[in-house]
């Protein structure tokens, strides 16, 4: 029964923004503006899955690795449309141009910019 399941999760669709937003995250002092925009998906709701995840496109994620090394520990703000739509403190670098947004009180505007673009 659970192959069944961990079968059906992986072939259930994941919704996505329609079209790349415009996002600049800030680490500490420092500013990354990604080229290529970035996607976000939703995810399956489940009790371990963040609800979104941001999803880098190709140019930029060596880019943002380099950019988040050294700065693990620091604050960082993750901002659509000019909102502030996450906002935790870096763990460690990001290797793989992927960030898991978790719910927060500023996470509100996402699903928004998501369904509709930026206003």
């Amino acid at each position: 029964m659970m192959k069944i399941l961990r079968i059906l999760v992986l072939l259930l669709p994941f919704s996505a923004s329609a079209a790349p937003l415009p996002v600049r995250i800030e680490i500490g002092d420092g500013v990354f503006a990604p080229q290529a925009g970035v996607n976000f998906r939703r995810n399956l709701r489940t009790l371990s899955t963040p609800p979104y995840t941001l999803v880098m496109q190709a140019p930029d994620i060596e880019r943002f690795a380099a950019f988040t090394e050294g700065r693990a520990g620091q604050p960082m703000r993750v901002i659509v449309c000019g909102a502030v739509v996450f906002a935790p403190d870096l763990r460690a670098p990001v290797t793989n141009g992927r960030i898991d947004i978790h719910n927060a009180p500023e996470t509100g505007p996402l699903e928004q910019f998501i369904e509709k673009g930026c206003p």
